[in-house]
């Protein structure tokens, strides 16, 4: 029997509240959703929260450039798909998180 490997795009989402900010359908609502996790981020008080939406963010970002790899697409879709993932890319460049405590 062959193994089935677990892989972060095809399961359910762990946060589902970040799940229904994040967009990747268009342009302009990559720029509201980031604009918008962007704000969560830096009202977040523990480490572990923003950690959890920055990583949320450079998620995003990778799905939509696999997205933008897919073969069945116009050449159109393949560049919004990767201006999408440019947006996300650029908001987890401006979170910075702070190293642990020991």
């Amino acid at each position: 029997m062959a193994r089935t490997k677990r892989s972060m795009f095809y399961s359910p989402p762990r946060h589902r509240k970040l799940a229904e900010i994040i967009r990747i359908d268009s342009v302009s609502a990559a720029k509201k959703a980031a604009a918008k996790l962007l704000q969560m981020f830096r009202e977040a008080k523990r480490r572990s929260r923003k950690v959890t939406i920055k990583r949320a963010v450079v998620l995003a970002a990778n799905r939509a450039m696999a997205a933008a790899r897919k073969r069945g697409l116009s050449h159109k879709e393949k560049v919004e798909l990767r201006k999408v993932a440019m947006v996300y890319y650029e908001a987890a460049a401006k979170m910075k998180i702070e190293p642990r405590r020991r």
